[in-house]
């Protein structure tokens, strides 16, 4: 992966920039012809369309930060089992 980095603050002070790093993909050729597909219909270029698809999977987190986002319920392992059990009887 490469880390590309420049600073055109010093051409404009009062903008914002976005550091972005670069990753280079190998793909298939169907799923770079389904990307580009995808792209034309909303009118965006086919590495913002990548960007969009990449960055919604990595919003959602990981398996323990969503487990630690539910309610306690105040329920042990053991009544959740009996409770499933219970349910296929």
């Amino acid at each position: 992966m490469q880390d590309v980095r420049h600073d055109s603050t010093l051409l404009d002070p009062g903008r914002t920039i976005r550091i972005m790093r670069s990753l280079q993909l190998d793909v298939p050729d169907e799923v770079y012809d389904r990307l580009v597909e995808m792209a034309r219909l909303e009118g965006i270029p086919v590495e913002e369309m990548a960007i969009q698809l990449l960055g919604g999977p990595a919003d959602v987190g990981t398996n323990a930060e969503l487990l630690a986002s539910l309610p306690d319920l105040g329920l042990t392992p053991a009544q959740i089992l009996d409770a499933l059990h219970a349910e296929r009887r």
